[in-house]
């Protein structure tokens, strides 16, 4: 099979030369930098909501469609997981459906929790059903979510990168939250070594560091 990858390769190259796989109209999802992270947490500190919603983008990797629904009930122990799994990681882990493709081609996801995650989640305001809640005690919608998210990227001034320009009518701050949510689809760090390290190390502080310990991290909400 993998002698074949180089011979697939050269046709689709060869495809989209004669035009018959046209290049989708798009500029993709925004990378956010390692700076622009920093700036939002700076703006929206660890023990928030904005930061928890974060977070959760950057440490599990998941759609806004599936991060909406993420909650306590998704959380399984390590003696529920497979022997290999443990292997892999000793820790808690989530487990749940993708929401794109449940219906047609479902696909369930079993990924670790990071312990950077568990510091976060342990330190922020979850709901009882979903880790976000609305101000009413209520899960998001993804696009309530969305438009939420987009808010905090405002204050916070960082904007991602809008995919087409703002259609006319629209004031300037729609275009700023239009620009920030598109941000939201696919956040990821820059540079996959601080990636690592942010996974390994707990969540980023607004000077770059890093919060290894619970303790420590109560230590800082205190002189907020």
């Amino acid at each position: 099979m993998h002698s074949l990858s180089p011979s697939i390769h050269g046709l689709l190259y060869i495809a989209a030369d004669v035009a018959l796989l046209p290049e989708p109209e798009t500029d993709g999802h925004h990378t956010w930098t390692v700076e622009e992270i920093q700036k939002y947490i700076r703006r929206h500190p660890i023990g928030t909501k904005a930061y928890l919603v974060l977070m959760l983008f950057l440490l599990t990797g998941q759609r806004i469609s599936d991060v909406v629904k993420l909650g306590k009930q998704h959380i399984r122990k390590p003696e529920h997981v497979s022997e290999l799994l443990r292997q892999t990681h000793p820790g808690r882990w989530l487990s749940f459906t993708q929401h794109k493709n449940r219906k047609k081609a479902p696909v369930t996801l079993t990924i670790p929790m990071l312990p950077a995650l568990e510091t976060v989640i342990e330190l922020s305001p979850c709901g009882s059903l979903t880790f976000i809640e609305t101000e009413f005690k209520k899960p998001h919608t993804t696009k309530g979510l969305g438009n939420w998210f987009a808010d905090r990227c405002v204050e916070a001034d960082v904007l991602g990168r809008a995919a087409r320009p703002a259609e006319g009518g629209r004031d300037h701050r729609g275009r700023e939250r239009r620009d920030a949510v598109s941000a939201h689809g696919d956040l990821r760090l820059e540079d996959s070594g601080t990636g690592r390290t942010l996974h390994q190390e707990g969540p980023p502080t607004a000077h770059g560091g890093r919060l290894d310990a619970p303790d420590r991290v109560r230590s800082d909400r205190e002189r907020m």
